[in-house]
């Protein structure tokens, strides 16, 4: 089968994982597939991440709000390849309009977050148009992306394929981490926190310091480690966190590409997001076997169900502090082997991939 998938950009992020993680797995599993990337540039370091039977094709992208030259640009490169399916994430849905209405290719739509939080209130609209006008599949994450979708966009039904990810292994750069991690814990009782994800607005990292800052001051041993992009100095919410930390054992690490090793040398995994879809960075923590401390965002609520993690009852500070807490306390209520058999059994991305191409024949199979 030959399998478009197109992605607003190839910079490191859950969703940009996921289209490349599938990708790769779909090729190695003898499908045809291509990959059109919408980016202001071409990011070669990013080549080295992809099968070598992935064909990458890059269209530039001006970076205006909408790009209209990219309808056309996606139409006759999407007519020259001829795929069997196309299947878009993100923005690329709304630039993929002129293939969608004059042309007769299968289309799957990811959506990767809560409906009324994946994009704007337009996008949404023609989202909606798509979805129940012109044969468009939405395909939900999670369950509770599912029901979003179903309320949000009125449907009768929507497929749902849980999020996957190819289990990562420990990298080269492992003992370097081993030894940064030994130099900023106080104690070797000290516990590891680990945030995983940019640094901005609806990651919520002011809740995490915030609980963090309170259980410190309850006499717990603790340092926390932020793993994500801050986006520079531009970023005014990484800027305000920095000027409100007031100690000196927040880490902010940016962007790296062995987060695995980072989570081999924790103890927690803190997620304090205020929305969700079924983070990638969740599934790389359970796979470790790391204990999950989370906000009820989104898909996590179904995935742990504080059997295989801690959620808070809602956003506030003293809630997220005790669920924090119950992770730290945690005497093997939920075991690393459990978590790792939870995520085996239903989140290596073999078995999302396998999900998909069931639906991409469903859907060519439909047109016949």
């Amino acid at each position: 089968m030959k399998i478009v998938h197109i992605v607003p950009t190839i910079s490191i992020g859950g969703l940009q994982k996921f289209a490349l993680d599938l990708s790769n797995t779909l090729n190695k599993m003898n499908h045809e597939v291509h990959i059109i990337i919408l980016d202001k540039e071409r990011d070669d370091d990013m080549s080295q991440f992809f099968s070598k039977g992935v064909s990458q094709h890059y269209i530039y992208n001006n970076e205006k709000r909408i790009d209209v030259s990219l309808f056309k640009k996606i139409y006759k490169l999407v007519h020259k390849i001829k795929p069997n399916i196309i299947h878009t994430h993100g923005i690329s849905l709304l630039y993929s309009a002129l293939l969608i209405i004059f042309s007769n290719f299968n289309f799957i739509h990811t959506v990767h977050n809560l409906a009324q939080n994946e994009s704007g209130k337009v996008r949404r609209h023609i989202n909606k148009i798509f979805f129940k006008y012109f044969e468009v599949l939405p395909v939900a994450i999670s369950d509770e992306v599912r029901q979003s979708i179903l309320s949000y966009y009125s449907l009768n039904s929507v497929v749902k394929i849980d999020n996957g990810l190819t289990k990562p292994e420990k990298t080269n750069k492992y003992l370097d981490v081993v030894k940064f991690i030994s130099k900023i814990k106080t104690t070797p009782d000290t516990k590891v926190l680990i945030n995983v994800g940019r640094v901005d607005g609806q990651k919520n990292q002011k809740l995490l310091i915030d609980s963090y800052i309170k259980l410190k001051q309850k006499g717990y041993k603790l340092v926390l480690i932020i793993v994500g992009q801050t986006g520079g100095s531009g970023n005014t919410f990484f800027n305000e966190l920095k000027g409100y930390v007031s100690s000196d054992d927040v880490y902010f690490i940016g962007t790296v590409d062995n987060v695995v090793d980072y989570l081999l040398c924790s103890d927690i995994f803190c997620l304090s997001s205020k929305f969700e879809g079924l983070p990638i960075s969740l599934l790389e923590a359970m796979s470790v076997g790391l204990i999950p401390s989370c906000t009820p965002a989104g898909g996590i609520i179904s995935v742990l169900n504080n059997k295989y993690g801690y959620v808070s009852d809602n956003f506030s500070t003293d809630s997220y502090v005790k669920s924090l807490e119950n992770s730290i306390l945690n005497t093997k209520h939920i075991s690393s082997q459990k978590l790792v058999d939870l995520f085996d059994n239903n989140y290596d991305m073999k078995i999302c991939a396998t999900s998909y191409v069931k639906e991409y024949k469903n859907r060519v199979d439909k047109r016949l």
